[in-house]
């Protein structure tokens, strides 16, 4: 490489000073030699300043082609551009080449975009950053003038060219913007004035990329800001103090329903006309403080839209001061809420229909965090509770409220529905501050995130006061209902009853006479006597048997639960009935399964469940008008392990569509009958946790109940 050569010519003033000190020197010239010379110094004159009017007229070309460039009108690419530098620089330059490559700073390339006089290879292949022309310039951050030697290298450059220069794109920061090159293929002298102009070409490509890019850059973010205004429904305004000029953006004429950008944005007075009347105080009250504060604005309020709707709009605005702290504007933004309204009062309607669910089936609903002790309650389930809606209450302090006998079992639930990660339902009472006993019921499930782990409990609570003391209630009256049926069983066997204790006691006044006869004789026959007298005590004893199976079965007190074998229940019934059993000529066979378990019931009230059967079996038997009359009753275990008693008949039968008829209240096929004996008995039976069913026989006519109990071990 050589360094960068000055232009030749020597200067008018140095030459006219060259010519008058040689007049100086001699002492006399002819007249000829006199006119010879200074046609000569008008020659060289001339010369001078044909070179200098050259050197300005392409000064003047060069200025010329560079504010052509820069008075171009907007709208022109960057390519279009720079290539109308390279055609000034070709031009200034008289260069057979010349190029603009920009330096992709990602992949570290420089990539051509704009040449003349390049060819088709040294466009695909560019400028190696390698070579030592390129490295020179990177390095120093000048340009470089080019040999022979140097243009080798350079893609396009070796074809012909002998000279040519690279000088750097550098902008404002001192960062490389990319390089521009002249090539020529003749032997070139550089003159002050090409390279002059070669670095204002230079600082014209550079700020020419770098208003470029600024500009590009800005419209991005005016793309962005705009684009990201429409999506989220923002608009953004401003508001200058004093003169009432506004701003507004795309987005906040979209807002007001008005052509986004086709007019001004309205003034103050146009603004506060689109401000729904009923509004427009309030938001005035909001602004006008703001401003005498030098304050944030925020305010909610209602706009006419031209289309005549009303769109809800929530308006944020940060002041703007200048030096001396003097409030200058207000900038802001505006976002369209109408949706979010409704979606709130869609919610808040949810809410308070939820809530008055709740309150009317005394339903509440409750979470627990997890891990944690954090609680979330709803307002019916503080008032089952007792406590003040929205009062902190702790998982502890919940469970402490638990009535004593059943805080245990419900720990127990909750820690085994906590460890395993399960649902879980359990009963319980709660113990109101005010001392009221609550009856409840909850149930509760574990909430999972994605990975699977729980992150909370969520639930119900049920307040069954009121159903548990209705439920109390009906038992009574089943009780009383059960009481009034079995005196009602015992008023229809008075006869049967006073048969069976006429025996006994006929009995007993035989043998008393046969004793005072015997004890009266002479001599008194004492073995016969002690005999009668035997005989007496066993008729008593008899007769007091069946006063107290009548005593237990119309004892009326509460439920008592015991171990009880059907078998011996059945045997009692039938002694109660054995009177009638005679007397209607019916035959009674009994078969139990002598493993048969024990059940867990009240005696009693089962004693009436087998009575109402027998009774049932033993009415319709009798009423057939010739032999046999046949009750069998069987007790077994079916197929579940419970314990089957079956009563079966011979009688009339059911009607075909009175299987589940029978036991509904009141309805009966007697004369005389109040079509209560079945309801009752099949509501005994499944308070016992069993079932009471009727079966028709088609063929061999009768009827068949049956009903089934748990067995004692299985239910324990």
């Amino acid at each position: 490489m050589r360094p960068a050569l000055g232009y030749s010519g020597e200067p008018i003033g140095q030459s006219t000073a060259s010519v008058r000190k040689d007049e100086m020197s001699e002492p006399a010239v002819d007249a000829t030699e006199e006119v010879r010379r200074l046609t000569e110094l008008a020659e060289a004159l001339r010369r001078e300043l044909d070179q200098r009017q050259a050197e300005l007229s392409a000064e003047l070309l060069a200025i010329t082609r560079m504010h052509e460039v820069s008075a171009r009108p907007q709208g022109h690419t960057e390519c279009e551009l720079l290539e109308a530098v390279v055609d000034a620089i070709v031009a200034v330059q008289s260069a057979d080449m010349a190029g603009v490559h920009l330096f992709d700073s990602r992949r570290g390339t420089l990539d051509l975009v704009a040449d003349r006089g390049m060819t088709d290879d040294a466009r695909r292949r560019g400028v190696p950053l390698d070579s030592l022309s390129t490295a020179e310039v990177l390095r120093r951050g000048e340009r470089v003038l080019l040999g022979p030697d140097d243009l080798a290298p350079i893609p396009g450059l070796e074809l012909g060219l002998v000279a040519g220069q690279m000088t750097p794109l550098l902008g404002a920061a001192g960062e490389l913007l990319g390089v521009i090159t002249t090539g020529f293929r003749a032997a070139h002298e550089w003159r002050d004035r090409d390279l002059r102009f070669t670095d204002l070409f230079a600082r014209q490509i550079a700020d020419l990329i770098q208003c470029g890019r600024a500009t590009a850059a800005l419209r991005r973010s005016e793309f962005y800001l705009s684009e990201g205004q429409r999506i989220c429904g923002t608009g953004s305004w401003a508001w200058k103090v004093g003169t009432d000029e506004m701003f507004w953006s795309d987005e906040h004429f979209r807002i007001w329903g008005l052509d986004q950008g086709a007019s001004q944005s309205p003034d103050y007075a146009g603004y506060i006309s689109s401000i729904h009347p009923a509004d427009w105080p309030r938001v005035r009250a909001t602004f006008e403080k703001a401003v005498a504060d030098g304050g944030v604005y925020d305010c909610e309020y209602r706009i006419h839209r031209p289309d005549g709707t009303i769109r809800s709009i929530h308006s944020i605005a940060h002041p703007v001061l200048d030096r001396r702290e003097q409030l200058v504007e207000y900038i802001g933004t505006v976002v369209d809420v109408t949706e979010r309204k409704h979606v709130e009062e869609a919610a808040c309607r949810s809410l308070a229909y939820l809530a008055e669910g709740e309150r009317m089936s005394h339903t509440g609903s409750w979470s627990v965090a997890m891990p944690g002790n954090t609680l979330f309650w709803s307002p019916e389930h503080y008032r089952i509770f007792g406590l003040e809606a929205g009062s902190e209450v702790t998982l502890d302090q919940a469970l402490a409220m638990i009535h004593p006998e059943d805080l245990a079992a419900a720990r127990e639930v909750w820690g085994r529905a906590v460890a395993l990660s399960i649902p879980f339902e359990t009963s319980f009472r709660v113990v109101r501050p005010d001392a009221g006993v609550r009856h409840v019921r909850s149930a509760g499930r574990p909430a999972f995130d994605e990975t699977g782990t729980v992150t909370e409990f969520v639930g119900t609570l049920i307040d069954e006061t009121e159903r548990w003391a209705a439920e109390s209630a009906l038992a009574r009256v089943r009780e009383q209902l059960a009481h009034v049926g079995r005196v009602t069983a015992m008023g229809a066997l008075t006869a049967s009853i006073a048969h069976e204790l006429n025996q006994p006691l006929a009995a007993i006044a035989a043998n008393a006479q046969a004793c005072m006869h015997w004890i009266g004789a002479s001599p008194s026959n004492l073995e016969e006597a002690s005999a009668a007298t035997q005989r007496i005590v066993r008729d008593a004893k008899r007769a007091s048997d069946v006063i107290a199976h009548i005593r237990t079965f119309l004892t009326h007190g509460k439920p008592v639960q015991s171990a009880v074998r059907l078998p011996d229940v059945v045997r009692e019934v039938a002694a109660l009935l054995a009177g009638d059993i005679r007397g209607k000529g019916v035959t009674l066979d009994c078969h139990f399964d002598p493993d048969l378990p024990e059940v867990t019931g009240d005696r009693v009230q089962l004693q009436q469940v087998v009575l109402n059967l027998v009774i049932n079996a033993i009415e319709s038997v009798a009423a057939l008008p010739q032999p046999p009359r046949l009750v069998w009753i069987r007790a077994e275990r079916d197929a579940a392990a419970n314990v089957l008693v079956r009563v079966r008949d011979n009688g009339g039968g059911l009607e075909a569509d009175s299987s589940e008829r029978v036991f509904n209240g009141f309805y009966t096929t007697k004369p005389f009958g109040m079509g209560m004996g079945l309801p009752i008995s099949r509501s005994i039976v499944e308070a016992h946790g069993g079932r009471l069913w009727a079966e028709r026989d088609a063929g061999a006519g009768g009827a068949t109940f049956s009903f089934t109990l748990a067995a004692r071990a299985a239910a324990s």
